[in-house]
């Protein structure tokens, strides 16, 4: 059994929401308070585009033994083909658009806090999550993935960074937390590694500006090479980061370099 939670005490913080810190009985109270009011199905479409509230649902889901969906967008034609493919599906999401399949929303924050922090452990060869590919390339395939994989992936990516039990390091993504690189490095890897992960979905230079200088900590930034690219074209000035963390594209030498000289941090690029 591998434990949803690494290296940290209930006290300590699991991420930023709504501009203050969560502990981890927080989180937990939270995530079991969600588990609850799910339905009885095995496969569930996590839309979630807060990054905590996402982290709440994914692990709500595996509580009650059900399998998170991470389709590759949220168009209609996408959940009606995850409908047909996957018998009794439904939807997890933090807003409150009309779709098209039953949806339960996610709330959080008013949760009873309990002594739970450690009853939430999974099997490794648990089912967490099925991923899907873009689709850019022809039909979307999905990729199982268990929690043991995911929680190794999360915590070596932690160790290769240094980062493992630093409860003072925040996790910022540029990246949406159904695209893998999204979900094993800004909400798997802080998890498991003992890190707080930022809820922000971080898209435009300005937005990413404004929530470095948001908090005083350790910042590490999940980011892409379109990103790194907008943020060098303007007139961004960012908090200091200790780490960028780079996937998705080919990232240009000169252009990594260009990055950790301006904004004076290391650029590592992760996946090849």
């Amino acid at each position: 059994m591998i434990p949803l939670l690494g290296h940290r005490s209930e006290d300590q913080p699991v991420a930023v929401f709504a501009g203050r810190f969560i502990s981890a009985s927080e989180f937990m109270a939270d995530v079991h308070a969600f588990a609850e009011r799910l339905p009885s199905r095995r496969y569930a479409i996590n839309l979630c585009r807060d990054r905590y509230c996402f982290a709440v649902a994914f692990a709500a889901a595996m509580l009650r033994n059900q399998i998170s969906l991470l389709p590759p967008s949220q168009s209609p034609a996408t959940l009606e083909q995850l409908r047909v493919e996957y018998v009794s599906v439904y939807v997890m999401a933090d807003d409150d658009m009309d779709r098209s399949l039953e949806s339960v929303r996610v709330n959080v924050g008013n949760a009873p806090q309990s002594n739970k922090l450690a009853s939430l452990a999974f099997a490794e060869s648990t089912v967490a999550a099925i991923a899907f590919t873009s689709g850019s390339t022809g039909t979307p395939v999905a990729n199982r993935k268990t929690w043991g994989a995911l929680a190794l992936g999360g915590i070596s990516e932690a160790s290769r960074f240094g980062l493992i039990g630093d409860t003072s390091t925040i996790v910022f993504g540029t990246v949406p937390p159904q695209h893998m690189y999204g979900l094993e490095s800004t909400v798997i890897m802080a998890l498991r590694g003992g890190l707080i992960m930022h809820n922000e979905r971080l898209f435009f230079p300005a937005d990413i500006q404004n929530a470095l200088a948001s908090v005083d900590a350790r910042r590490v930034l999940v980011s892409t090479p379109v990103h790194l690219r907008a943020m060098l074209a303007g007139e961004t000035h960012l908090a200091p980061l200790w780490l960028t963390v780079c996937a998705t594209a080919p990232l240009p030498r000169d252009m990594a370099g260009e990055f950790e000289k301006r904004f004076t941090t290391q650029v590592h690029e992760v996946y090849g």
